[in-house]
């Protein structure tokens, strides 16, 4: 499984600007609307804040923040643009704008967003959290790791951090350092799912299959539909010799995921490894009907029967990820 790295928080840090707000009372109609979850009337508020004081920035900017959270985020981009446009000295005005940018999958504008707030404000932890972010995205690894190093300085207790640089410590082989950074993120959040399946993951590289089926299993106790994490335990489960555990993990799988083709492979592979040839044949059967390739090799090899074979690569083990994407969230800017 590949890794996703969090856009901040997977969710939630960003943009605290707070202050005064500025002096007109369809900026103040709006900043109701929107922090009640009204963005659209919010955002004809603001409009006729705009055109009430055009010059203001801070208007453009609280503009851009509403269609973002409306998943506008050409429309978020051209609000922070003006905003930039009457003030280019406001770093959050930029840092906005380079989220809006990976919403768009623009990495090049964003990173040239997020160095301009770092030159602007060097105290921000999330820009560079942000930058840390693209940097990973273009494989920069060591330019991502020295980033999330100043975010987490800036801000010890930002969890997501932790979980991205040890994301990143895992693509640069540091399987240790990348478990003890998940490791934190869970002492921060007990409940962090994600951090729990890649601790699991980096564990049964390192052959701590032991421990990695306690991380799956409190994955399974927080999500018991994580189907990432049955996978996961079912192999550790063939590593250590617990076949029948295996085999009830694939089955999980299966009840929860009728359509999932690869767990019916791997039951019937792992019946092959107890010699359960009878039960296995049926999963073979079954995964090649709904369209698994490696099937039908198994088919041909186990179960006496000619079918086209497609062998694919066997699983390698290759760090995943699960990276947080910074995301633009409510503040407001000093007066």
């Amino acid at each position: 499984m590949k890794k996703i790295f969090y856009i901040l928080s997977i969710i939630a840090l960003i943009s605290i600007i707070e202050g005064c707000s500025p002096a007109n009372e369809y900026y103040i109609l709006g900043e109701k609307d929107y922090q009640s979850g009204n963005f659209n009337t919010a955002i004809d508020k603001f409009r006729l804040a705009i055109n009430k004081s055009p010059n203001d920035f801070k208007l453009y900017f609280i503009l851009g923040k509403a269609y973002g959270s409306l998943a506008k985020h050409k429309q978020a981009i051209e609000a922070y643009s003006k905003a930039i446009s009457l003030n280019d000295s406001n770093a959050l005005s930029y840092l906005n704008r380079g989220i809006e940018y990976i919403n768009l999958d623009e990495y090049i504008k964003a990173g040239s967003d997020f160095n301009k707030a770092i030159e602007l404000d060097s105290s921000n932890y999330l820009s560079y959290f942000s930058r840390a972010y693209i940097e990973s995205k273009n494989q920069d690894y060591k330019s991502a790791l020295n980033d999330y190093n100043k975010s987490i300085n800036l801000k010890p207790d930002n969890e997501e951090a932790y979980v991205n640089r040890g994301n990143v410590k895992g693509e640069l082989q540091d399987y240790p350092g990348a478990i003890d950074d998940y490791s934190q993120a869970i002492e921060l959040n007990p409940n962090d799912k994600s951090a729990y399946l890649i601790r699991g993951f980096d564990l049964a590289v390192l052959g701590n299959f032991d421990y990695a089926i306690e991380d799956f299993t409190k994955v399974l106790q927080i999500d018991p539909a994580n189907k990432d994490a049955y996978y996961f335990r079912g192999d550790a489960y063939r590593v250590i010799n617990k076949p029948n555990k295996a085999i009830d993990d694939f089955s999980k799988i299966i009840s929860l995921y009728p359509d999932e083709a690869k767990a019916y492979f791997k039951r019937g592979i792992t019946n092959i490894e107890i010699g359960k040839k009878q039960e296995a044949c049926p999963d073979f059967k079954q995964a090649g009907n709904m369209g698994y390739f490696d099937a039908y090799a198994a088919i041909e090899k186990y179960c006496k029967e000619t079918a086209k074979s497609k062998l694919h690569k066997p699983l390698g083990k290759k760090h995943i990820k699960s990276q947080a994407k910074p995301t633009t969230n409510m503040g407001k800017i000093k007066k």
